[in-house]
């Protein structure tokens, strides 16, 4: 949360998830933290569709965008929109990605060392 709120919080940081957009909304709802994101979006939009229709909707291009994750779906789709794309390894059940992740593709092992990299 404090990664989300360093970076703008509901001004500028919105949750891309494969689960379920209705379900998602709730948990992070109970959690106390919806109001952290711009918007928690998930399926059945897929997540190259919502980063298009949020970089649109807000005239950023790709490049000026950050996607952080820990999958594949997470990699693929900000290849296909062009947003940066960090690995988060910590919790992630990817196990091939140390080998199929590119140069330009960063990796995190945890959220502490994500936090670190930037400062906060």
């Amino acid at each position: 949360l404090a990664f989300a709120r360093a970076l703008g919080g509901p001004e500028r940081v919105f949750v891309v998830s494969g689960g379920a957009q209705v379900e998602l909304a709730q948990v992070f709802a109970d959690a106390g933290v919806a109001d952290v994101f711009a918007a928690i979006l998930g399926s059945p939009v897929t997540k190259d569709v919502h980063m298009t229709s949020v970089l649109t909707a807000r005239g950023v291009a790709p490049e000026r965008a950050l996607l952080v994750g820990d999958g594949r779906g997470d990699w693929e789709a900000a290849a296909k929109v062009g947003v940066p794309f960090v690995y988060l390894a910590e919790m992630s059940e990817w196990q091939a990605a140390p080998d199929l992740l590119g140069p330009d593709v960063a990796v995190a092992a945890r959220w502490v060392d994500l936090l670190a990299a930037a400062g906060l």
